[in-house]
């Protein structure tokens, strides 16, 4: 017998507390949005680190049971997400331009700093050998991802609307799988997939050709993605969450990528102290972050 507490969308009792509630959805949307911005930086691992994860994806997988409930919770949080993403993306993206090395010192520090929380929410303590497998399970699966080929959901000028609309679909779907795993940059995996480019250039110009059928895929995908986390986390929490950390490893391997290869320079002199400096301070500002927000996902949104 199953006896894990659902995480609660319930609204509040009080206008008082309601409106207290739409606050808070909104602040840690507008921060989650900020981190899908940031290459490397996982949504999902923000989310765990400010204790709703459990209620985000309770939230998702049950929003045509509890659609009214639900709804209360994603949309002021949607809404915020976006607003985080606007705003921060293209300042984010300018001060990479300007200071890539640094930039990178600061995502990995950002992206230690969460590690933390991670394994607290296992409560994998004493660690097992069961644990370890587990870790190593999640940073395979995330290194296989990076070996999807980048030409997978490109296309040619003479394919029909169909087919594209059919590739832009399937990128539909496999991007959703980061949009919803902690520990999994949406960002990067975009551009692990070739699709980061496209996505924004159809933004920008609103081509709905592009947008309609990769959203409709992205949707139907968190909603799949967010079903199977669900009971992962009500039936095996602790090796869920060990899985996650091995993503979140795996992810630092990752945005180290390239120092490792050459093409990217590491830096020397004062800009190397800047940049371990950024370092700290990713890492301090997200473990703090975990300190101060860190609470069960059990508790009530």
């Amino acid at each position: 017998m199953n006896t894990t507490q659902e995480p609660s969308v319930t609204p509040p009792d009080t206008p008082r507390a309601a409106k207290a509630a739409i606050k808070r959805d909104v602040v840690t949307g507008f921060v989650i949005g900020a981190s899908m911005s940031l290459p490397g930086i996982s949504g999902g691992t923000m989310a765990v680190i400010l204790g709703i994860y459990k209620d985000l994806v309770h939230a998702v997988s049950e929003v045509f049971r509890e659609t009214k409930r639900s709804l209360r919770f994603l949309l002021p949080f949607g809404f915020a997400v976006c607003v985080g993403i606007v705003l921060l993306g293209n300042v984010i993206t300018a001060l990479i331009h300007a200071f890539e090395a640094p930039m990178m010192f600061l995502f990995v520090g950002a992206i230690v700093g969460t590690i933390p929380a991670i394994f607290a929410e296992a409560k994998a303590k004493p660690v097992r050998l069961s644990d370890i497998i587990c870790v190593i399970v999640g940073f395979v699966l995330l290194f296989l991802f990076s070996l999807v080929p980048k030409t997978l959901f490109e296309f040619g000028g003479d394919v029909s609307v169909l087919v594209k609309s059919a590739i832009l679909f399937g990128g539909g779907l496999f991007v959703s799988i980061p949009l919803v795993l902690p520990g999994i940059s949406f960002s990067q995996a975009l551009l692990m997939l070739g699709l980061y480019g496209q996505l924004f250039t159809a933004v920008k110009e609103l081509s709905f050709g592009f947008l309609l059928p990769f959203g409709f895929g992205l949707v139907v995908g968190a909603f799949a993605v967010a079903k199977i986390m669900k009971s992962a986390l009500e039936n095996a929490p602790r090796q869920t969450y060990m899985v996650i950390g091995g993503f979140v490893l795996a992810s630092i391997l990752e945005l180290a990528r390239p120092f490792m290869e050459g093409t990217l320079a590491l830096p020397s002199g004062f800009t190397l102290a800047i940049s371990i400096a950024l370092l700290c301070a990713g890492l301090i500002g997200t473990f703090m972050l975990g300190k101060v927000t860190g609470r069960s996902g059990n508790e009530p949104a």
